[in-house]
């Protein structure tokens, strides 16, 4: 997949499960290499964690600042790539 199709799937996504930008929560955009499903991790109320799929590095980096303007406050980016075999 290319990257700006994936980076419109969670954007899409994300405008799905968050119809009104007052309404959602603020999150931390998560990408990491090796995970492969996106899925939410409560932590604190009004927070949500956003875990990317595979090259979700690229992915949440691609789509933060859309998802900031239309779709919920970013309280951070963290990008996790660990090489199989380097760490």
């Amino acid at each position: 997949m290319e990257l700006g199709s994936m980076a419109n799937d969670l954007i899409s996504l994300l405008k799905t499960v968050f119809p009104s930008r007052d309404e959602a929560p603020a999150l931390i955009l998560v990408g990491h290499s090796m995970v492969r499903h996106l899925f939410w991790l409560d932590q604190s109320p009004g927070t949500d964690v956003v875990e990317g799929p595979s090259q979700g590095g690229a992915v949440v980096a691609e789509a933060c600042n859309q998802i900031q303007d239309s779709i919920a406050d970013v309280l951070g980016v963290t990008v996790i790539d660990v090489v199989e075999g380097e760490s």
